[in-house]
This record gives C-alpha cells, sequence and structure tokens, in this order.
C-alpha cells in the first residue's frame, strides 16, 4: 500500500528530494516545535551524504499519530523509512520495527533509561533524541516578594501556593492560581499521576513482573491528595488543560507554580512569555523531604520500520540526527533537552541553559513508566488510569473506588501484556 493512501488525515509535508542518491522518508514533527529542526537536520544529511530526504509533518495528537504508525506499519508500508516515536510507544510498535542493535547508532551513548526503554524484549527497536521529565516551574519573582523559599515537599507547595494565591488575588489579579497541572483525562494526566504515585513511593501502576498494583493505598493516598488542589490552590479550570492551556495560563501570569516538562522551558522565554525571565524550574515536589523526588523519563526517539526498501541508509539518518552534533544544533535552536549525558556538561549548552547540570542529575535518576511491561496496551493502559483519576478529579468517584476501578480493569487485561 502507498504512503499517501495511509497517511490520509496526517497534517503532512512533502519536502523535495534534495540530492540524487537513494531516498529516506521520515515522519517527524509530533513534538511541540520538533518539525522544523527535523527537518533542517534532516536535509544537512542529505547535503552531507549525497542521499536523497523526503521530510513527512507528522500528526500533532499523540494517539492519532500512534493509531496512523500501527495503521502504517501493519499495512507493511515500504514507503517510510524512519519514524519519530514517543518512548512509551516503544512496547506497541516493537514487532514492526527494525533491531538497530547491530547498526552503527550507538545506543549505549544516550542515556542508559530511555536506550533500555527502547529496548523491547532484547531488541533495540528505537535510539533516543530528545528527552524531557516532569519539573516544578515557579515565579521566582513571587517567590522573592513573599519570602518563600523553593518548595520540596507537597506540603510546602500547598503552602506557598495559598500564601502567593491570596495575596496576588488581594492584589487585584482576581484569577490568579497558586498551581496548575494537566488535569485533561488524557496521557498527559496519566503521567502526572504516576509522578504522584512516585512521589508517595507507591508502587504505581504495574509492578515489574507485570502485576497491576494502582489499587495500592500509597497510590490512592497520592491521588487523594491531588483531588483537594482542586477549587483550592488549583482552579477548576485545570481538569480541561493539556500541555499548551496549562502552559499558557502560566506564561499569561496566572500562576504561581506549574507542573511542566523539562523542555518547556525555553517557552517561557518567548517574545509572547508575560513571565519571561521570571522563572525558575527544580525537582518536583515529593510526600517528604526524606523521600526522592518523582521523575518519569519521557520524550522521543528514531525507529526504522522493518519494511523499508533501504535500512542500512535509514540507520544512517537516524545515527546523524541523535548524533551529538545535531543534537546540540537542536538543543541550542529549539531548546530541546539532549538524550546524550555528556551534553549537560557542554560549555555552550550551559551557558545557554544554567540548569541544566541539575537537569542531568534529575535524568539520570529517572525511572520509566509502565509502557515497558503493558507493551502494546499501553494506550489503553493509559486511558483505564487517566479516566480513572479524572472522575477523582471531578469527585464523581472516591480515589480508592476510581483506582479500584482501574485496577479490576487492567487486570482483566493483563494477560495479554506481552501478546
Amino acid at each position: 500500500m502507498k504512503l499517501p493512501k495511509l497517511l490520509i488525515g496526517l497534517a503532512f509535508v512533502m519536502l523535495p528530494v534534495v540530492a540524487s542518491g537513494a531516498t529516506v522518508t521520515i515522519v517527524c514533527g509530533e513534538a511541540d516545535g520538533s518539525f522544523e529542526p527535523c527537518r533542517e537536520g534532516a536535509q544537512m544529511w542529505a547535503q552531507a551524504t549525497g542521499n536523497g530526504v523526503r521530510v513527512i509533518r507528522s500528526n500533532a495528537s499523540s494517539n492519532n499519530t500512534r493509531r496512523l504508525y500501527r495503521e502504517l506499519l501493519t499495512a507493511q508500508a515500504e514507503d517510510v523509512d524512519v519514524l519519530e516515536i514517543q518512548i512509551d510507544s516503544a512496547g506497541a510498535l516493537a514487532k514492526h520495527l527494525l533491531d538497530l542493535k547491530s547498526m552503527p547508532v550507538h545506543a549505549d551513548e544516550h542515556h542508559r533509561g530511555a536506550a533500555e526503554a527502547f529496548t523491547v524484549n532484547g531488541r533495540l527497536v528505537g535510539v533516543p533524541w530528545c528527552l524531557n521529565v516532569g519539573r516544578l516551574f515557579y515565579r521566582r519573582d513571587l517567590l522573592e516578594k513573599y519570602d518563600l523559599a523553593v518548595p520540596r515537599t507537597w506540603l510546602e507547595l500547598e503552602t506557598s501556593a495559598r500564601t502567593v494565591q491570596q495575596g496576588e488575588r488581594a492584589a487585584g489579579h482576581s484569577e490568579f492560581s497558586g498551581y496548575v497541572f494537566q488535569g485533561r483525562a488524557s496521557e498527559e494526566l496519566t503521567v502526572d499521576a504516576v509522578e504522584w504515585f512516585e512521589s508517595y513511593g507507591a508502587p504505581g501502576v504495574v509492578a515489574a513482573d507485570g502485576a497491576v498494583v494502582v489499587d495500592d493505598p500509597l497510590d490512592q493516598a497520592a491521588l487523594a491528595r491531588a483531588v483537594t488542589w482542586l477549587g483550592s490552590i488549583a482552579p477548576l479550570s485545570v481538569l480541561n488543560m493539556g500541555s499548551s492551556e496549562s502552559l499558557r495560563f502560566f506564561m499569561d501570569g496566572n500562576a504561581a507554580f506549574l507542573r511542566y516538562r523539562s523542555d518547556g522551558f525555553a517557552h517561557t522565554g518567548e517574545a509572547t512569555s508575560l513571565v519571561r525571565g521570571l522563572i525558575g524550574m527544580a525537582d518536583l515536589p515529593t510526600r517528604s523531604s526524606e523521600r526522592h523526588h518523582p521523575a518519569v523519563i519521557a520524550g522521543f526517539g528514531l525507529a526504522v520500520s522493518r519494511y523499508s526498501k533501504v535500512p542500512e541508509l535509514a540507520s544512517n539518518l537516524v545515527a546523524w540526527l541523535t548524533g551529538a552534533a545535531e543534537e546540540k544544533r537542536r538543543a541550542l535552536t529549539a531548546g530541546f533537552d539532549p538524550s546524550r549525558p555528556e551534553l549537560y556538561e557542554d560549555p555552550d549548552l550551559v551557558a545557554r541553559y544554567p540548569f541544566f547540570s541539575a537537569l542531568r542529575l534529575t535524568l539520570s535518576a529517572a525511572t520509566s513508566g509502565a509502557s515497558r511491561i503493558t507493551g502494546r496496551k499501553y494506550d489503553e493502559v493509559s486511558a483505564v488510569l487517566s479516566g480513572a483519576v479524572h472522575r477523582a478529579l471531578t469527585r464523581q468517584e472516591n480515589p480508592s473506588v476510581a483506582l479500584g476501578e482501574a485496577a479490576a480493569t487492567l487486570r482483566g487485561m493483563s494477560s495479554s501484556w506481552r501478546e
């Protein structure tokens, strides 16, 4: 089946082949702001190697992109060679992706946890390209104004958020809120919830042996705490916020604290940001000062379709785009967090992003979510969990009831994690 028919519905841009050699087709651009850096890097590879490249812009919706990738790969389409995939997509797409272990892609030079997340049943099905991890964004000016320290625990966050919120509202900013996060029932809420669970030392969603543990009392306690934020330090509108909405709310000067991905820091300095130059970034809060801060690795990698007619050439493009020089260029020009640890000590990058040293420590301790275990069922697992968490946040169900129902549903699915 040919490419155009399979990709109907994708917002794609076909770029002209720029060289006279063999042609490689890459689909990228799912990550915010990633299409142009991908296109530029691919064109530089084409010029350097004498080959051609065709770059297709993927859909901005991760769920739609994964669905279309599955359709494309199930049809064994030969017209697509390289795909930008989320870490959480590795298990779902693995059987359709080339094992890159024998290719010169140097996965061992990338963040170990990310490389492990792209390794499914011993096969390296993707190479890390850019990473991110949940971070606490805060208004430095407001913490100084109210003589507050950067919060390290949830109690400290709640107290500081309430103090700033009350002060700013009293000063005339009636819609000001203490804290915002991604509360819409979506994969973003799944990630937020997993971070809450981890901050409590809870077992999470699925144990390493595949057992469903999301109804553990510590998971329930973590979710119960998050429920108390709604209508208190967090606006009810957070229930309809995804990444872009929560970031925009924060950049418009409407909140003291924001949970967001580390790669969003560059956006706070854009010309449209009303808080430009006023933002700090720290580890996410934890239940108590004795616990480690929650950090769940996320991000994107590049994979090669098993049905590619030019697998070696496609792997060469992957090696180029995930190389140190290209990752540095993307970090400098587009603000992407590299997947190569040594770049967090690169003098040029540290000068641009002074927080890189601290971010490297956070990334080094980050763990992967449930996707490695749940495999092709991850999208369904995420939908079940985010739906349950959202019902609890909207007070439709008690947290223990919501997570109990989620656990029952997931146990019914668990026998097929590895199918």
